[in-house]
């Protein structure tokens, strides 16, 4: 998500004035802002996806954002290093949801290439009801 303020000036005002955690979360973009800003480009990529086996998306809001709001950060750790770019800990729940999207596809993957091997070689394979694994 795009932030609307600079998440470097907002720390500095924050350290320089000594304003409350509150500050930072004032100043943090508002999940809503996002979704309707984004709102056509989500709905391209997900209607440009549909038709293609195995294409995916994934919209960092769904690991940044929470309680209506995208942080900039918390008075420890940024989330930005500015208003489009994360910092390693804002992007690692981002990573994490990346990395089990793709192990689950290349299990998913394996799976397919184990089942069509054995009932390629003439095992008989289940039903579809019960999951289609090779008997």
């Amino acid at each position: 998500p795009l932030q609307a303020h600079e998440p470097p000036d907002i720390y500095a005002r924050f350290l320089l004035q000594g304003e409350g955690p509150d500050f930072l979360r004032r100043h943090s973009l508002r999940r809503a802002a996002h979704d309707a800003l984004y709102a056509p480009t989500r709905a391209h990529l997900e209607a440009e996806s549909a038709p293609r086996a195995g294409v995916a998306t994934l919209d960092p809001a769904e690991r940044i954002c929470g309680k209506g709001v995208c942080p900039i950060g918390t008075a420890r750790q940024a989330t930005y290093i500015d208003r489009d770019h994360l910092s390693n800990p804002g992007a690692a729940p981002v990573a994490r949801a990346l990395a089990d999207r793709i192990a689950a596809r290349l299990a998913a993957d394996r799976y397919d290439a184990h089942r069509s091997a054995a009932c390629a070689s003439g095992r008989n394979c289940a039903p579809a009801e019960d999951g289609g694994a090779p008997r």
